[in-house]
Formats: structure tokens, sequence, C-alpha cells
């Protein structure tokens, strides 16, 4: 009888060097992102907590002095008649801006996506007053709409029209609005790159059921490109509550700032430079988050009704 010799050998660790390799990878990671993420800590999530720490002091350049206030200055910026009346105007430029621009950015780029001569010249024309320095172009404003040597004004004159000061009291506000507007090739290169990627067999088979031009725009192309069209209005929505260079420099910087361009960033930045009351000013940057926050959050909600994606997020499994 031959005994058999059993040797038991032991299974490869593949749990351990599963691990290993996911450390590795994670160390990794880490390195190539520390410059990003260092600049961020440092340059966003430091300064964010040193400015909510201020907000709760009444901090001011005028004084070295500072005392612990609490939620004083929040009180005192809802209670504030002049930050009440400068969020009104606020909601103007996103209620006025954000629709005419993304609506005409639609109708530019439909426009621009015909296969017509001159194609090319036609998006440089509607580009252009994107690659404009924001300075520039609301100094070029401020001298279109000056009251005495203004051409808008030249042009009321000719037709028998009295001058207006456009850039004094609530008509600054509409000078602001023109300019912001003006600005609408952005949207145009968004919205023309969105239509260049629609199917062309849908748009076929559309017209072959008897859609019309604009019943295909509507019903097919709109509900396509409703990702980008949304992407555009949040963007858009954000980035006019924020604006405050063009209406800065619309008003000038010396004394009797148009009462249409104190909008909340102006008024923040006022505050901050011109009244040094940096707690305060603190405080009113917090509640802009907060409140671009909640916006932000609704129209996330809302775009579950109206933003149609060819894959459902939700549905995608990693």
């Amino acid at each position: 009888m031959t005994l058999g010799i059993v040797t038991r050998v032991r299974p490869v660790p593949q749990r351990r060097a599963a691990t290993s390799a996911r450390r590795r990878r994670g160390r990794q990671f880490w390195l190539f992102t520390s410059p990003w993420t260092i600049g961020f800590v440092l340059l966003g999530i430091v300064p964010l907590g040193y400015g909510l720490w201020m907000s709760f002091t009444d901090y001011s350049a005028v004084s070295p002095n500072w005392h612990y206030v609490g939620f004083d200055n929040y009180v005192r910026a809802i209670s504030d008649p002049g930050v009440l009346k400068a969020l009104a105007r606020t909601a103007v430029v996103p209620f006025v801006v954000v629709p005419l621009t993304v609506g005409l950015g639609l109708v530019l780029a439909v426009l621009a996506n015909q296969n017509i001569r001159g194609q090319a010249i036609f998006r440089i024309i509607f580009y252009l007053p994107v690659v404009v320095p924001p300075a520039a172009a609301a100094l070029a404003f401020r001298m279109l709409f000056e009251r005495d040597a203004g051409a808008v004004n030249g042009v009321l004159v000719s037709l028998g029209l009295s001058p207006v000061d456009w850039l004094s009291g609530g008509n600054a506000l509409i000078v602001l609005l023109c300019l912001l507007v003006w600005i609408v090739g952005g949207n145009m290169v968004l919205s023309l790159a969105a239509l260049q990627d629609v199917p062309t067999e849908v748009l076929e088979a559309a017209r072959l059921d008897g859609a019309g031009a604009s019943r295909r725009l509507v019903s097919v192309v709109i509900p396509i490109i409703s990702p980008v069209l949304y992407y555009q209005v949040l963007m858009g929505f954000v980035a006019a509550v924020q604006i405050a260079v063009p209406a800065l420099l619309l008003g000038g910087l010396g004394s009797g700032f148009p009462e249409g361009l104190d909008v909340i960033m102006v008024h923040i930045l006022r505050e901050f430079w011109s009244f040094g009351r940096i707690g305060y000013a603190s405080a009113l940057m917090w509640l802009l988050f907060l409140l671009l926050l909640v916006v932000s959050f609704v129209l996330v909600r809302v775009s579950r009704r109206f933003v149609h994606y060819t894959v459902d997020p939700e549905d995608q499994t990693s």
C-alpha cells in the first residue's frame, strides 16, 4: 500500500493585494491633486472660515479695537432698508437678463447653425462682446450713454427728443441690463454646440411625421438640449446676482453713485471699502451665500420636471 502525501497550498491573499493596490492608487491620487487641494484649502476654506468669524464681530478698518457681537450684524442686515432695496434691484437683474440671454442666445444659435454664406462672420460678430474685457465694456457703455456727449442721446436729439440722463437714478439700472444682455455670445456658443449634437435622424423622423421647423424646435430640439439650457440658467443666475465690476464702472468711483446701480454686491463692497465695516460686510456676504444656496437648490429641484437627460443619472450604475 502506497501512502500519498497531501500538501496543503495556501491561497493567494487576493484581498490583501487588492487593499494594497487601492492604497497605492489613493496615495497617487492625493499626490497629483495636492497642489489644487492645498490651494483650495488656503485660498478657499481658510478665507471662508475667517470671513465667517469676522461676521460675528464689529471689526472695522477705522478702529483697531473689535468685539464679539454675535448675530447683531445679521439682525442689522435683515432689517436694513438699504440692504432690502439693494436686494430688490439685484432681483431685477437675473429675472431680466437670464431669460433674455438664454432665449436670444438660442435664437442666434439657430441662425448661426444654418448652412449659409457668411456663417463664420455672423458667429464672430456676436461672440466678440464676450472677449471684450468687462472694464472696457463698462467704460464704453458709459461713454455711449453720457448725457451731453453720448451717442444714444445724440440719436434722441436728432429725432427731436429730449436727452435722457441715463447714468442717474433708476435709468442707470437700464444701462446695466443692456450691458449684460449685450454679452450674449457665450450663451450662443453653448447653444450652438448643443444644436450640432442633436441627432439628425431624430429631426428627420419629426419632419416625416409632418412637424414644421417651429414644432421641431419646440418639441424635439429644446427637450434634447435642455441640460445645456438649464446650465445657462443656473450659471447665469448666480453670475447676475454677483454682478459688481460693470455696475461700479458705470456709476463711477467718485461721489454721487447712482441709486439704480446699488445692487447687493456693490452695496457689500461699499460697506467694506468705503465705510470700513468689515464685520458687517462679512455678514452680508454670508447672507448672500445662503440666499444663492437656497435659490440653486430650488432650481435643481425644479429642473427635474423640465430637463431631459439622454440617460437618467439616477438610473446609472457605477
